[in-house]
């Protein structure tokens, strides 16, 4: 899978005490381990692209296009109403209630309890996945050099523990939560019993969860 994620998870009190990252992926960044789509690359024995080769002579038949696959509709969890959904574009706040949503129907087949969307974590969540789409990176240590933990003690969230979850590159809710589901780490985060709130940014197709108790 030619695609990239990373995933950070601390227990503190008071001060880090605890960091690990988890790498997984065959394509990575030069900052790190990661989980991004790359641009398909033609196969060296394709004229076209298309995977037939034609005689000489004869026309270069063109493939029927593939039909778009058809979203699979994401049942809503009354814990995930967006609670920035007036200021934030429509696509964020959809794909930020779907994969809220997404976390807790994960969580409830292990009766794990449900996680509540929460603004201030939007927020940080939302501004890291900014800062690496704009600057061209991808790393939990943000432009500025801040590591997850001082963007959440930035906009005012207090905690015991924390984590935080990027990806880029998936085009849904559902493709980004199956890559994080099927990595051990990021899906010890979402599964941690220690967390309460969780906040979500996308841009771009930048991924990011940010969880606390």
């Amino acid at each position: 899978m030619d695609e990239r994620m990373k995933r950070i998870f601390v227990r503190a009190s008071g001060a880090l005490a605890m960091v690990a990252v988890f790498q997984i992926g065959a394509a990575c960044s030069p900052a790190g381990d990661g989980f991004k789509a790359a641009a398909p690359q033609p196969a060296a024995d394709r004229e076209d692209g298309s995977g037939i080769v034609s005689p000489p002579g004869e026309p270069t038949p063109t493939p029927a296009p593939s039909p778009s696959p058809t979203p699979v509709p994401i049942a809503t969890d009354p814990n995930c109403t967006d609670p920035d959904a007036g200021t934030t574009d429509a696509a964020t706040s959809r794909f930020r209630v779907e994969v809220c949503s997404l976390v807790n129907q994960a969580r409830a087949q292990y009766r794990l309890v449900p996680l509540r969307l929460a603004s201030l974590h939007n927020r940080a969540a939302q501004g890291h996945a900014v800062d690496m789409i704009n600057n061209g990176f991808f790393d939990h240590r943000g432009s500025d050099g801040s590591t997850p933990f001082l963007r959440m003690s930035a906009v005012g969230i207090q905690y015991v523990h924390a984590g935080e979850n990027i990806a880029q590159g998936q085009r849904t809710s559902a493709e980004v939560m199956n890559g994080w589901m099927n990595s051990s780490g990021h899906r010890a985060n979402i599964l941690s019993t220690y967390y309460r709130r969780i906040g979500i940014g996308y841009y771009q197709r930048a991924w990011v969860q940010n969880f606390t108790n």
